[in-house]
């Protein structure tokens, strides 16, 4: 007994040590990013090298350490900025920020952080890029293109390292040329889990080609002419992303406010407003991509609200939409092409659209099929509903689902000219779902018509004991690889 109760105390002891060194190894990584000398620019002084003051940012840069910041006071700069293999701080003054005309790039950076500047960029490429660095922070700039892209998150080549956890917040990115086409914000193929938040983007879009990055209180103006924020499949796996709490308008002409063209991403509490004429315009577009969620967004005045696309090779489905408030759009819900399938919208408010939900007669991709639509609110549209996949059309036994068997719900339809006379909220008659075709005769219905809105619904419940369960689980690895020890065995016997 003696010795169990030994090697009991051993193992406690290993993880106390365990946690400890993790405890002091990040209080000795904040250390380092915060201590260092102070190196000095000003583009008006003569180099002195002996008191680290100098004239150029790149010198100011080539001089520093790890654990360094490098503070510019105003002035202009004209110089391609390059800054390797570096964890320190480039700050500029904060009264009046310094002008840079040129370039700036943090390649194999960890911690580095660069704040207060203006750039003003007419180059080729990207004016600002991080490549192959983590943990970099690129918070509180103003970034001025003509016509250029702006800031890039990328790493070259097959055997670098991926830029991962990097800032880009509080920045104001903004296109000076008439077109309006600029790539503002790029996380490529070989970048994950970047944070953007809080910028102000004018002229440009936000662009997705990796996993796990959120996207969150950004305002975004007369956006690029293709997509506001878009994720899309790349040469890896792109999955997880977080699109939230961002407010997005969007000019007359053809351009998307959040496309999702990748699985299993977030998109929810989004503000999506449509400026001037809505002729193309799309609030989410859903296209070719699985499993993903839709949910709390505000989308008003496009002429899709929220457009599903597929054809006869691409699936776009177990998609999940719902809570979302869509107003004074063309049409709401658009579903188009037979491989838009078993989808769920529910729960959402479609109220003061010329369509409600509808789904198109196409020849040449099929029709939208069994997908499940219920408990959601149309109201005050010109048409609520029109759905052309019925029998006469020849899919009507894969028709869409207007209701909920499970809860015994259908939707709110404002038109609805039925009774309810057991007083249970569910009308006597179903509700009978057109197809466009006055001179056809639609089998699609609603049975459990709503006699009155429903509430918001359920979000899925956040797991608050995750980091309970993560620490449980680490220290359960620990403890079974301390009793596997040949020592741990011998006291054990």
């Amino acid at each position: 007994m003696n010795r169990k109760i030994m090697c009991m105390g051993i193992v406690s002891m290993f993880i106390l040590l365990s946690l400890t060194t993790l405890s002091v190894s990040a209080i000795e990584t904040e250390i380092t990013t915060k201590t260092g000398k102070t190196i000095y620019v000003d583009d008006d002084w003569e180099d002195d090298p002996d008191n680290h003051k100098w004239n150029t940012i790149q010198e100011g840069i080539d001089d520093a350490k790890d654990g360094d910041t490098v503070y510019v006071y105003s002035g202009t700069y004209e110089e391609n900025i390059d800054i390797k293999h570096k964890s320190s701080n480039l700050i500029g003054e904060t009264e009046e920020y310094p002008l840079i005309k040129g370039s700036l790039s943090l390649s194999k950076c960890k911690t580095s952080k660069v704040e207060g500047f203006k750039f003003h960029y007419e180059g080729t490429n990207y004016c600002i890029t991080l490549s192959e660095s983590q943990d970099c922070k690129f918070i509180n700039n103003i970034v001025e293109t003509d016509g250029e892209d702006a800031i890039e998150v990328e790493s070259m080549g097959l055997i670098s390292e991926k830029s991962l956890r990097n800032v880009i917040s509080g920045n104001t990115i903004t296109d000076k040329s008439q077109y309006h086409s600029i790539i503002s914000i790029r996380l490529g193929y070989k970048s994950g889990s970047t944070t953007v938040s809080n910028n102000k983007i004018t002229g440009g879009s936000i662009i997705i080609f990796s996993s796990d990055n959120r996207i969150l209180n950004n305002n975004l103006i007369d956006c690029s002419d293709s997509s506001a924020i878009g994720v899309y499949k790349g040469l890896t796996s792109v999955e997880n992303n977080w699109i939230y709490e961002n407010t997005i308008e969007i000019p007359s002409y053809y351009v998307v406010g959040i496309d999702i063209g990748s699985d299993n991403n977030k998109i929810y509490d989004n503000t999506i407003l449509c400026v001037g004429e809505d002729e193309y315009s799309h609030g989410i577009l859903i296209g070719y991509c699985n499993e993903n969620e839709v949910y709390k967004n505000d989308i008003t005045d496009a002429k899709y609200a929220i457009a599903f696309y597929s054809d006869y090779q691409y699936c776009n489905s177990k998609n999940e939409i719902y809570r979302n408030t869509i107003s004074h759009c063309n049409k709401g819900l658009y579903l188009y092409g037979e491989n838009t399938k078993d989808n769920i919208i529910r729960n959402n408010k479609v109220k003061n659209n010329e369509y409600g939900i509808y789904i198109p007669d196409c020849s040449v991709d099929g029709f939208a099929q069994n997908n499940y639509i219920y408990c959601n609110s149309f109201k005050e549209n010109e048409f609520n509903v029109c759905d052309a996949n019925n029998l006469e059309n020849g899919h009507g036994i894969n028709k869409n689902k207007y209701y909920s068997s499970d809860l015994m719900k259908g939707n709110y339809w404002d038109d609805y000219k039925g009774s309810d006379k057991d007083g249970d909220g569910i009308g006597d008659t179903p509700y009978i779902i057109p197809d466009g075709d006055s001179d056809s005769t639609n089998n699609i219905e609603d049975i459990y018509p709503l006699m009155k809105e429903e509430s918001g619904g359920k979000s899925k419940p956040v797991n608050q004991n995750l980091i309970r369960v993560l620490i449980s689980k680490f220290l359960q690895t620990i403890t079974k690889f301390l009793y596997g020890l040949p020592f741990i065995q011998t006291l054990l016997k």
